[in-house]
């Protein structure tokens, strides 16, 4: 049965038949990491650690089971796939009602590390959400997911430099741009949970052009961390550089000195 779900040569429609069984499977995964979970708090409370730790939960990505057609998680930036659920405790914090905006998990570590009283590292791009989780207010910020188009294995260097895949997410509307075929889908999901039907372009107009503008915002600033250290170091291994090497340190330093004679 896996293996027919992973043929690449059978339509989705063949494919369904096998749905309800794969979806089990994948509960059944899901079912064994809880009775993990269970047992590492069960042992952290027996040593006398539960009640000085933040716990935190989270995923990378959910998994698509034709609900668009598609199979496992790329390339779609597709709800199924990119609303995947937080789980928080903190030791003393009062019980809250959760804001139902959506929070990017960009802000994950410098919400934990203001929970934990810890200081927040500059070069972080996200923020702490911790005083309005705390007090149970809601925030106004959107949340922005994006990907490489057409890329379905990351590990292939021509795939990673592919058109841009961008969504938009708030609390009642999403818009999705593709920079490879210049589509973009404005989805009221409160309205189409599913993102099943796109409104038209003259629907919505306020709504597109706030999240219009949040993206263009979001543009601006994805330039600067191309002068990071990580970004070089990506480079340098592209081209086949060991990051650790003589070679590479130069190439990092000439890579830098480049950098901040275009800055200035």
């Amino acid at each position: 049965m896996n293996e027919s779900w992973n043929r690449s040569d059978i339509g989705g429609k063949r494919l369904r038949r096998y749905r309800r069984e794969i979806t089990a499977m994948y509960d059944a995964g899901i079912r064994w990491v809880d009775a993990q979970l269970s047992k590492l708090v069960e042992t952290m409370r027996r040593d006398k650690l539960w009640e000085n730790c933040i716990f935190a939960l989270t995923a990378d990505h959910g998994e698509e089971f034709l609900e668009h057609g598609g199979r496992y998680h790329a390339p779609s930036l597709a709800e199924e796939l990119i609303h995947v659920p937080p789980l928080l405790r903190v030791p003393g914090a009062a019980k809250r009602a959760v804001s139902n905006n959506p929070f990017s998990l960009i802000h994950l570590a410098p919400t934990l590390l203001e929970a934990a009283d810890l200081p927040i590292p500059e070069a972080f791009q996200g923020q702490s959400y911790w005083t309005p989780i705390r007090e149970g207010k809601a925030w106004n910020e959107v949340a922005i997911a994006e990907s490489v188009a057409g890329c379905t294995n990351p590990f292939r260097v021509e795939q990673r430099r592919g058109s841009r895949l961008l969504a938009i997410r708030e609390a009642g509307y999403k818009l999705v741009l593709n920079f490879d075929t210049h589509a973009e889908f404005l989805f009221d999901l409160k309205a189409d949970p599913g993102e099943r039907v796109p409104l038209p372009d003259h629907a919505a107009k306020s709504e597109r052009r706030r999240l219009l503008e949040a993206a263009l915002a979001h543009l601006q600033k994805s330039t600067y961390p191309r002068t990071s250290d990580s970004y070089l170091r990506t480079r340098l291994r592209e081209i086949a550089v060991h990051p650790s090497s003589p070679a590479a340190e130069a190439t990092t330093r000439a890579a830098r000195h480049a950098a901040a004679s275009r800055i200035g």
